[in-house]
């Protein structure tokens, strides 16, 4: 954690460090933000899925990748649901 403070304190010279955790972001570093955000509910969504079929697969009852797969997709019908009603 030292290294990482220390890395985010003396290399404020570099555009990413400040747009992954400094103040001043812009409308530009948001939607690198929204658009890495989703990425990455991509990426874990495809590994849970991948682990549940690989369970399935050994013969097990993939029964924790399943609950995490359903967990994930009851949060996102719900944020849907509370975005479309903001806007």
């Amino acid at each position: 954690m030292t290294a990482l403070g220390a890395l985010f304190l003396f290399g404020r010279r570099s555009e990413t460090l400040q747009g992954l955790g400094g103040p001043g972001r812009d409308e530009r570093w948001a939607m690198i933000d929204l658009h890495a955000t989703a990425l990455t509910g991509l990426v874990l969504i495809t590994v849970i899925i991948g682990a549940w079929l690989v369970e399935i697969a050994s013969g097990e009852d993939g029964s924790p990748y399943a609950a995490l797969g359903a967990v994930g997709g009851v949060a996102y019908v719900v944020i849907v649901a509370v975005l479309r009603r903001r806007g």
